[in-house]
């Protein structure tokens, strides 16, 4: 790091509060090599460097959520990181990526130590295309990988509460789908429905802290899906820090690697702010953080409140 950028960036002083346990986490990452950290709070950890040299040195985590380069497009830092998959699976059991088709077909084959359980799509309010003679993409893929089995794989099924009231007869299914049990089912107006995998979330444009940000509403479920409350989330390819912003308020702690100074700059103003940053879209303002939601995650207890996401909330804005 020059003179300057060590003069630009944070200080402990600054934004690495004392807290319970950093004495024992500094000794932690001095026997795993690891440096010391760009940030530092009781949730979040942000190391500044490269992501294929600091992964393997990283503590086990229970996923790995992000949104790598895609290579698609000629901006300077946007390019495909060969070979990070393989090293994710050294880290956690399950990956969330995000990603275009275009760029899973392509690098497909480096997801070969992973098993392809699920997919969600990011509908967006608003799309982009470079070109006027295909259809308006309108959406971005987030591609669910583990390993192992899956009996074995965390996971709190994500809910909605905007059920409409009906009783439900099972029917008959086809012999491939298995034991659906009989009887029938009653929901009521307002009740839990499991969400669906199309999710709908306002892209960021308008107050975006990078290029390719994407808004918490499409991060959350997918980190309270496959993190515990408590556990541990690793974002490879930080960018905007929304992995880390999402693990804070929802209970979760996250582990940050971003290769560009900027960005960690960025991440840290972002974090420091408590990321109430305000911006005017469509000419309303808003919090970076949306409205509370009435999304529901199943738990052992029952099902407990947490935060809003899809179209449903987007309605009511």
């Amino acid at each position: 790091m020059t003179d300057q950028a060590t003069q630009d960036a944070p200080t402990d002083a600054d934004h690495r509060p004392a807290v319970a346990g950093q004495v024992e986490r500094s000794v932690s990452r001095q026997l795993a090599g690891l440096p010391q950290p760009y940030y530092e709070d009781e949730a979040v950890t942000l190391y500044h460097g490269d992501a294929l040299a600091l992964l393997p040195l990283l503590p086990k985590a229970d996923a790995v959520v992000t949104d790598p380069p895609y290579g698609e497009t000629s901006l300077d830092w946007d390019v495909w990181p060969d070979g990070w998959p393989d090293v994710a699976a050294l880290v956690a059991p399950q990956v969330w990526c995000f990603g275009s088709t275009r760029m899973f077909l392509d690098k497909g084959h480096q997801f070969r130590a992973w098993k392809l359980a699920q997919d969600v799509v990011w509908e967006k309010h608003n799309g982009s295309n470079n070109a006027n003679d295909r259809f308006r993409r309108l959406h971005e893929l987030a591609l669910h990988f583990y390993r192992g089995e899956w009996g074995d794989v965390f996971k709190a099924p994500q809910f909605t509460n905007d059920a409409t009231a009906r009783t439900v007869r099972r029917k008959a299914r086809p012999a491939h789908w298995g034991d659906i049990g009989a009887g029938a089912y009653a929901s009521e107006d307002g009740g839990p429905k499991l969400m669906g995998s199309v999710i709908y979330a306002r892209s960021c444009h308008g107050y975006a802290v990078n290029e390719t940000q994407k808004p918490e509403d499409i991060v959350a479920p997918l980190l309270q899906y496959s993190v515990p409350p408590g556990g541990l989330v690793v974002d490879c390819f930080a960018g905007s820090g929304t992995t880390g912003a999402v693990a804070r308020k929802t209970g979760r702690r996250a582990i940050l690697i971003e290769k560009r100074e900027a960005q960690c700059r960025a991440i840290v103003e972002r974090l420091r702010q408590g990321d109430l940053l305000t911006a005017n879209v469509g000419g309303e303002a808003r919090l970076a953080a949306h409205r509370p939601s009435q999304t529901t995650t199943a738990t052992p207890q029952g099902v407990a409140s947490t935060d809003k996401l899809g179209r449903a909330s987007e309605a009511r804005n």
